[in-house]
């Protein structure tokens, strides 16, 4: 009987979900965030996974991309991660990875209970983007908000 449930389980979860570490490692192209259009906000973020480390490149409003660098960890499918002054992420998010591994959308729920989705279609960083970007800390002096 056991055996039957496990196979039902596995029979219904979606072959094109994936999770774990590998599943975000890569880069990704932000696509769309609750309640934020992106193309008026002028708001540009990727972000590069590694095999612990990541790589944040934003540009919220006009100027230039911003770096910001770290680690991160994942357990099941919460997201977590430290910039590299020691500065936690604003939030755990809890992500799912789909579309054949295309598609990564990480939720987040802040104090307020407010939730925030962001959806990333994997894309490579443009070349201009990484030789361009300043890099900061977190909480460099005059830094904009990390987007993460």
């Amino acid at each position: 009987m056991m055996l039957l449930a496990a196979s039902l389980h596995f029979a219904s979860c979606s072959k094109d979900t994936q999770s774990g570490p590998t599943a975000v490692t890569g880069e990704w192209h932000l696509t769309s965030v609750t309640g934020l259009d992106l193309a008026t906000e002028d708001v540009d973020v990727y972000v590069v996974f590694g095999d612990d480390t990541f790589e944040l490149y934003q540009k919220l409003g006009e100027g230039r991309h911003y770096r910001f660098g770290g680690t991160y960890t994942v357990s099941g499918t919460s997201l977590d991660g430290v910039y590299s002054d020691g500065t936690p992420w604003g939030g755990s998010y809890t992500f799912s990875v789909g579309e054949n591994g295309n598609m990564l959308t990480m939720v987040s729920v802040n104090a307020a209970g407010y939730e925030e989705t962001c959806t990333y279609a994997r894309e490579t960083v443009p070349d201009e983007v990484k030789s361009e970007a300043v890099v900061l800390k977190s909480s460099a002096s005059g830094a904009p908000v990390p987007f993460l």
